[in-house]
């Protein structure tokens, strides 16, 4: 089968085309314009501001692999954000003449593990949170409820919300929150990039489409928790051996 695509950039591409969100169609043709300048424009940039760091991380792993692997995943997979995704998380996909591989995030996602990360390191020190005129000073039980309440909130409806906190640039916490969210970054692109070099998508993953469209892998509903912690074990190996070569003590 000969690939619509020209590279596995140009498959990433596609899919964030195919997740663009649909205009109401009883809309006016006014209205459909505002309507996407008003809602889709603000996804779309949202997305796109999160791509730059994520293919910089993700060029950098390749640098820790086999070297066997690394021309094969430079050439075959690409990384990139979604608009709108039906799952939690992270995902990998594969064009449908298994040519070529995107690992898909959402921002929304991105932004709620960035949240979740500053609320851990403020927990043991609430004092390195930045205050001003509208906020209050917060204790460890404060940001203990917050982390909760954020993660079951997006857990339930996809919904990310939860107090707004700015960590002093000069604090220890501040620092820690650096590393933390770039190794939880590197460790979920590891993590999916496992399922691709581990051949997980020929086994559990189905396909769908048409014939009048490009079709795609999707993960199916499973109860084979294995490969998750085949992926997990090589995204925590990847994740180690990125902060041994990139960071120092």
């Amino acid at each position: 089968m000969r690939s619509r695509y020209k590279s596995a950039k140009h498959f990433q591409k596609r899919l964030r085309e195919r997740s663009k969100p649909d205009i109401p169609r009883h809309l006016p043709p006014k209205a459909r314009n505002t309507y996407e300048e008003w809602h889709v424009q603000p996804l779309y940039q949202k997305a796109l501001k999160w791509e730059p760091a994520l293919n910089g991380i993700f060029e950098q792993i390749i640098r820790l692999l086999p070297e066997n692997l690394r021309e094969h995943v430079s050439d075959r997979v690409a990384v990139g954000m979604v608009f709108t995704s039906e799952h939690f998380g992270p995902t990998c996909q594969r064009s449908a003449d298994r040519r070529y591989y995107a690992i898909t995030l959402h921002s929304d996602y991105l932004d709620l593990i960035s949240k979740l990360n500053k609320y851990s390191a403020a927990i043991h020190n609430p004092n390195c949170i930045l205050r001003d005129a509208r906020t209050k000073s917060y204790t460890t039980q404060d940001i203990v409820e917050a982390y909760n309440k954020t993660f079951e909130k997006y857990c339930s409806n996809r919904k990310l919300t939860g107090i707004k906190i700015a960590l002093d640039p000069s604090s220890t916490e501040a620092l820690t929150f650096t590393l933390s969210i770039y190794i939880c970054f590197v460790f979920t692109l590891g993590h999916e990039l496992a399922h691709i070099v581990l051949h997980h998508l020929d086994s559990h993953y189905g396909r769908v489409g048409d014939s009048d469209e490009e079709d795609i892998a999707f993960e199916k509903i499973t109860s084979n928790w294995g490969i998750e912690y085949q992926a997990d074990l090589i995204g925590y190996i990847i994740a180690y051996r990125f902060a041994k070569r990139y960071f120092k003590q």
